[in-house]
């Protein structure tokens, strides 16, 4: 049994209400198929946002370096690690 409640939900339940709704079992397979592809998607797009701050990040703490400043290559060489 479901019930409304305010705010967003986690989960889709499209496939769910097409089931109940009575929708022929191809299109709801294909709307499991696309819902699988859009999530996967999403987990993409997340990681590469992540990477892309990441990258970012040292890209501004490079641009703080000054040449009087104490310069430690270790330091350097873990963050762009970090990066994969």
């Amino acid at each position: 049994m479901y019930k409304f409640v305010k705010g967003e939900a986690t989960n889709s339940h499209g496939v769910v209400i097409a089931k109940m709704a009575g929708l022929p079992q191809n299109i709801i397979e294909l709307a499991k198929k696309k819902a699988a592809f859009m999530t996967k998607e999403k987990r993409n797009i997340s990681f590469e946002r992540n990477l892309l701050e990441k990258f970012n990040k040292t890209i501004d703490e490079l641009s703080q370096i000054e040449l009087n400043d104490s310069f430690n290559p270790d330091h350097l060489l873990h963050e762009l690690q970090q990066l994969h």
